[in-house]
């Protein structure tokens, strides 16, 4: 969590079932102008691509586009402290991968 301005005040979390997730498979812009780290999230979509006249033709590969879903401004203390979530993240899925692979399984992230 990120440090409380005022180390008197306590701050409780409050869920909100109306917010939407939001899905995206890439990220396409991060910059950070001293005091807020500025992210935006893309999907890609595909277009339809039609079947080959002749099956001995190889289907064309299809074109895509990329399209903004979620521009996340962080301030600074945010966006370390995201840092440091995501490399705890990502210590314990290379832990789960070394420990499935010794295993002898497919590795998997919950």
């Amino acid at each position: 969590m990120a440090k409380q301005k005022n180390p008197g005040s306590k701050i409780t979390y409050v869920d909100r079932q109306d917010v939407d997730e939001t899905f995206s498979d890439s990220f396409d812009q991060f910059s950070f102008d001293g005091s807020t780290l500025r992210c935006t999230f893309t999907v890609t979509r595909f277009e339809t691509v039609k079947a080959p006249a002749s099956p001995l033709e190889a289907p064309p590969m299809p074109n895509g586009k990329r399209y903004p879903v979620c521009r996340l401004v962080l301030t600074a203390a945010a966006a370390q402290q995201l840092y440091v979530n995501l490399s705890n993240l990502a210590v314990a899925i290379e832990r789960s991968h070394k420990a499935q692979q010794a295993a002898g399984g497919t590795p998997t992230v919950q």
